[in-house]
């Protein structure tokens, strides 16, 4: 399914829950504008603003209709956080839909729902901005 450029908003936010984790967010419009935010635990910390291409964009889009996001529950946390590295918020909004799910890396969340923070991670090319060791230790290496 097609998009209209101004009808999708994502955004993705990673609060640690370990000292060593990065905490960033990521936004990303209908239009390719990413505004990356980057507090800690990463290579290039502040804003960076940049552009991906609607091809891109479109990818991302797609990423959400294939696993359904819309129809996925609220949250998937962990009855105890002592083993998740991270928690994830993703919000994505398209048309008169919105939809916000939060998940820690260690809890029941499916699996296509971090292949797709991994996917948007990749289109999006921030794992260079990351380049954080620990990183390379969470959901990315499964």
């Amino acid at each position: 399914m097609s998009y209209s450029n101004k009808d999708i908003q994502i955004e993705i936010t990673h609060i640690p829950l370990d000292p060593f984790a990065p905490q960033y967010s990521l936004h990303i419009d209908g239009e390719g504008n990413v505004k990356y935010n980057v507090i800690n635990n990463v290579k290039t910390k502040g804003i960076q603003h940049y552009k991906i291409s609607k091809e891109k964009v479109q990818e991302i889009f797609d990423g959400l209709e294939e696993i359904y996001f819309f129809s996925l529950r609220d949250n998937y946390l962990s009855s105890s956080s002592k083993n998740s590295k991270e928690k994830i918020i993703i919000t994505a909004k398209f048309d008169d839909k919105f939809k916000k799910i939060e998940f820690e890396t260690d809890s029941k969340a499916p699996i296509s729902l971090l292949m797709l923070v991994k996917k948007i991670d990749e289109i999006t090319n921030i794992t260079k901005l990351i380049e954080n060791k620990h990183l390379k230790n969470n959901y990315y290496s499964n």
